[in-house]
């Protein structure tokens, strides 16, 4: 695969040994779109070190707390286990609520 829109510092043999690991996957997974390589290296992002699936699953387990749609299906447990870990979500009356970083994580 040719990555010429990406700086070649970073493309060595036509392999992406320069960049990040979440970089590579993001560009592998996507065919070298400009998008994946733009989205998956946020270094801000707490999911860049989680598997794409995983990432996906969290995402969407932070939109189903923001709408509250808890209250009609179940959190998958060990999803919340993992944003509370991150600090993303926390409980209050037991009930899943994002904290200001978990509502920056999600658009």
């Amino acid at each position: 695969m040719v990555f010429s829109f990406l700086p070649q510092h970073l493309v060595h043999d036509g392999n992406l040994t320069g960049m990040p690991l979440c970089c590579r996957s993001g560009l592998d997974l996507l065919g070298g779109s400009f998008w994946g390589f733009s989205e998956m290296c946020n270094e801000k992002d707490p999911f860049r070190d989680a598997e794409v699936r995983e990432a996906i699953d969290l995402r969407w387990t932070l939109r189903d707390i923001r709408a509250k749609r808890w209250k009609l299906s179940p959190i998958n447990p060990l999803h919340l286990e993992k944003l509370i870990s991150l600090g993303l979500v926390e409980m209050r009356n037991d009930d899943p609520v994002l904290t200001n970083a978990g509502l920056d994580t999600i658009p």
